[in-house]
């Protein structure tokens, strides 16, 4: 029978018929339940904060690589609107220039 359990133990040694006096088995009860309460609260409290901390870095790791993303996908955009703008500048102003070589060939033939 298994005697993982303070019930499995005492059921196992009374079936057995070495039943221990009421005081052992109190004895070995509060033994028991002082080996559950020499829980290490330092270790655990010290893996919790290292797991937070962990969580936190990873966190903040991802933020910052999108944030890196977002700039370089900014600096390319910006590039990309620069080149557009000056090849708008250059279509306006052989526009510019196509409309005042216009304008004199009409003035000249009206005159």
């Amino acid at each position: 029978m298994p005697e993982s359990t303070h019930c499995g133990r005492w059921c196992g040694r009374v079936l057995n018929g070495s039943r221990q006096s009421k005081a052992d088995d109190d004895n070995q009860l509060i033994t028991e339940m002082n080996e559950i309460q020499n829980i290490p609260w330092k270790r655990l409290s010290t893996e919790a904060a290292v797991i937070v901390a962990s969580i936190l870095l990873a966190f903040s790791i991802d933020a910052w690589w999108d944030e890196r993303r977002d700039r370089q996908r900014e600096s390319e955009v910006l590039v990309a609107l620069k080149s557009d703008f000056e090849q708008n500048r250059q279509i306006l102003q052989d526009a510019l220039a196509f409309n005042a070589e216009s304008l004199e060939t009409v003035q000249y033939f009206s005159d």
